[in-house]
């Protein structure tokens, strides 16, 4: 890495279709620094021209997937470590060892990868670098906690990036310094404009089927199969999450588990699309960092609704010749959303979850978005003029059907929002704001020792 340029490590989360793509890129044979370019180019790193971005503003970056044990067992390979097989989580352990050797200014931890970096984890992370590092990150998720706050889970961080107003006023509660990013369209990824959109209404996605936080999402997408042509593509577990899934005899055989079987049964888990019970296996591997932030953790999955989905069926059961499996190259996703002349947007179960990556993807592709959630997402588009919005399912299959009898309107609504995303929310225009940002507060850090 270049010396001169401040050197910035971002952590990602693993995707739920990392194993898929693993197999089909042949990423086992690959160096590290050949799997880190696949997994940008099929922005898996999402988003993939995040590094690019940032190194235009002047930083040398380095990006991984901490738990993504292979990637990071290539990297110790090459780096000739040996990380302790009788460790907690090999991932983990190696990026503590890739951080003690970047020595970098900024830690940037994005989304997902907060679940896996526990605030015990993040001072081992702190503890192997320099004085000055600044760890921050992106959130934009529910706090994974029953109990906790978002003082105890995020309160060690110099800096939060948030992907929408009620999360940054939510950090601002707590004490924590914040600033709205949100989220992006990355318009670097290569992918095949179709010639034209041949396909009326489509959704992309989880179908919300076996999750409790998505419970709305899956009951609305049953009403716009049954009164729209809806089309999908997603990737729904064959079982449904039910209560003995997180369970307490579950979480005491997941403590006592060894950690190397943990990882064996999460990739068993991830291949069979049971992508919650991954997730157990990936909290099970935490608890066993350490402690209250882990438990907090595992505890959080105890919802209130876990048992809603027993006894009803997944949508491609019931729709199997209209929702297709899930597209795991992002090329491939680019151009289905691109040849559609509706798609459809439903956010999560939550108070604060509002413009998702796919509002921005949408748009940014030239396609009409209809999405819930639009008096809160004035604060990223001109609604009824770059997206559609909606409060509930009769008013979405209303506009729905009237908007498909109007293909003008559909081409205005489109080319609007296109044009301001690519002008304000693209991957570039996120890049320069944390630039910006990180100079500010380093200035203001080194004005601080000044005086």
């Amino acid at each position: 890495m270049n010396r001169h340029s401040p050197r910035m490590v971002r952590i990602c989360p693993a995707p739920q279709h990392l194993e898929d793509f693993r197999a089909e890129a042949a990423l086992d044979v690959k160096s590290f620094d050949d799997q880190i370019a696949c997994l940008r180019r099929a922005n898996l790193m999402l988003p993939g021209g995040w590094a690019a971005v940032m190194a235009r503003e002047g930083y040398d970056v380095f990006e991984t997937i901490a738990n993504d044990a292979k990637l990071q067992e290539t990297w110790a390979r090459e780096n000739k470590i040996t990380p302790d097989p009788s460790g907690v989580d090999v991932g983990i352990d190696i990026l503590i060892a890739q951080l003690q050797n970047i020595q970098p200014d900024v830690i940037f931890i994005y989304a997902g990868a907060f679940v896996l970096l526990s605030r015990d984890v993040r001072e081992r992370m702190r503890a192997v670098c320099h004085k000055d590092v600044l760890i921050t990150g992106l959130w934009g998720d529910e706090l994974p906690a029953i109990g906790g706050s978002y003082t105890a889970f995020l309160g060690d961080l110099d800096f939060v990036f948030c992907a929408n107003s009620s999360y940054e006023k939510k950090m601002v509660e707590a004490g924590i310094p914040a600033q709205v990013l949100g989220n992006c369209f990355d318009d670097t990824i290569s992918y095949t404009k179709p010639a034209v959109k041949s396909r009326d209404l489509i959704f992309s996605g989880m179908t919300g089927y076996g999750y409790p936080d998505h419970i709305r999402r899956y009951e609305l997408l049953k009403v716009l199969m049954s009164r729209t042509p809806l089309e999908i593509w997603t990737k729904e577990p064959r079982i449904p999450v039910v209560s003995l899934l997180f369970g307490r005899p579950v979480v005491w055989v997941l403590r006592r588990l060894p950690s190397g079987i943990l990882r064996v049964l999460k990739t068993l888990a991830r291949g069979l699309g049971l992508h919650k019970v991954a997730r157990a296996m990936e909290l099970g591997i935490s608890m066993r960092q350490s402690s209250d932030t882990a438990k907090r953790e595992m505890g959080g999955l105890f919802h209130p609704k876990k048992n809603y989905f027993i006894g009803k069926k997944s949508l491609h059961s019931s729709y199997l010749e209209r929702v297709n499996g899930m597209l795991p190259d992002c090329s491939d996703y680019y151009s289905l959303l691109a040849g559609a002349r509706l798609v459809l947007n439903i956010h999560r179960d939550e108070d604060a979850d509002f413009g998702n990556i796919r509002c921005f993807e949408v748009t940014g592709l030239g396609s009409c978005l209809v999405t819930d959630r639009g008096t809160e997402l004035a604060e990223f588009f001109d609604i009824e003029n770059d997206i559609v919005t909606f409060e509930s399912a009769d008013e979405c299959v209303e506009k729905v059907l009237q908007l498909l009898s109007q293909p003008s309107e559909i081409k205005r609504i489109s080319d609007n929002g296109r044009r301001a995303t690519l002008k304000y929310h693209s991957v570039a225009a996120r890049g320069k704001t944390i630039a910006e940002t990180l100079q500010m507060l380093h200035n203001a850090a080194h004005s601080g020792r000044a005086e």
